[in-house]
């Protein structure tokens, strides 16, 4: 006979298996209505949660953990930053771990190691399916997602935590300022093409400044990369072997910014003066290439503290007041931009 299991319940109540443990658990933040069914299926079901598993999971390690691609990109060590501030404020300690070298079939053996070791997990920088959510939701560990794309249906029965800002506008707002300096035609640098985080809203913002700005889209100078120093420097490569030169170049991370400029120089080109170059991140590298490379600055410490934050009120059952939290960006000009 089939054991029966919390996702079963969830399933009969209509909830999501975070929202079944919640009720399990006795938890804050779970409407009457949603209570009432979950109880309802437990009773209809005859559902004995794992006594001894259960009470590994409720005794508290006051660990978080955390989650990111690769630790190696300076894009993550601000956000870090906020993240370890806000954790030792709280008295928790942080289990990191770093998806480089998991492979794509990552998501059960890394949720896994964490079940036994932290009180919840922050998600940074990455894609979140509804097939990761789904398996976030089936370990019974709050999740908070920084940095990060919610490629989820909006109909989700669970409340899904974040910290990020609007990729799509902030590409928009670079792209327009490098229309409004007198830039129309702009090479654009992205990350891997199935990155549907940065990539793909990013390429989208790019698109409908030059759209409606009436500027024609050279398919040949929109090239990808892998949000690193050699791909902007081997995209840029590229660009200049066509022969046919742009005036301004966007690339989406400040690595590939940086790549760029390497690769323009080599080619015996100057930075503005022949091409000018915009990044994105806002990352201390921009600041100290010369010339200094404009960029888009995310709040990135911030968003490692607010991430932090949210997953400790969630841990301690405190009512989290917004659930998505969308931060200001900032296109910051600087001496690799000229004016035509």
């Amino acid at each position: 006979m089939k054991s029966i299991t919390l996702k079963d319940v969830a399933k009969k109540a209509g909830v999501g298996v975070g929202t079944a443990s919640r009720v399990l658990n006795n938890q804050a933040h779970v409407s009457e209505d949603k209570r009432e069914r979950v109880l309802e299926a437990i009773k209809a079901l005859n559902y004995q949660p794992d006594a001894i598993a259960r009470s590994l999971k409720t005794k508290s390690t006051h660990n978080i953990g955390v989650i990111l691609n690769d630790i190696t990109n300076p894009f993550y060590s601000e956000l870090f930053r906020g993240l370890e501030t806000e954790a030792k404020h709280s008295e928790y300690s942080i289990v990191f771990l770093d998806l480089f070298l998991q492979g794509d079939n990552w998501i059960d053996p890394v949720l896994s190691f964490y079940r036994s070791k932290v009180d919840g997990i922050v998600f940074v920088g990455s894609t979140v399916t509804e097939e990761i959510l789904e398996a976030c939701n089936n370990y019974d560990l709050p999740f908070v997602y920084a940095s990060a794309a919610l490629d989820i249906p909006k109909n989700s029965v669970e409340a899904v935590y974040s910290v990020d800002i609007n990729n799509e506008s902030a590409a928009y707002d670079a792209t327009k300022s490098l229309l409004e300096l007198g830039h129309k035609d702009i090479a654009l640098i992205l990350g891997s093409e199935d990155d549907k985080n940065s990539t793909y809203f990013r390429k989208i913002g790019f698109e409908r400044a030059m759209s409606e700005n009436g500027v024609f889209i050279n398919e040949d100078w929109v090239l990808y990369g892998q949000f690193s120093f050699e791909s902007g420097y081997d995209a840029m490569k590229k660009i200049l072997s066509s022969g046919n030169i742009p005036s301004a170049v966007f690339a989406i991370s400040d690595l590939m910014a940086i790549g760029a400029a390497k690769a323009i120089f080599e080619a015996g080109l100057r930075i503005p003066d022949d091409i000018s170059v915009m990044g994105f991140d806002g990352i201390q590298n921009s600041i100290y290439f010369y010339p200094e490379i404009s960029t888009v600055k995310q709040p990135r410490y911030e968003m490692g503290l607010l991430a932090a934050r949210k997953l400790v009120q969630l841990i301690q059952g405190i009512e989290v007041e917004e659930t998505q939290t969308i931060l200001e960006h900032e296109v910051i000009l600087r001496a690799s931009i000229k004016r035509i």
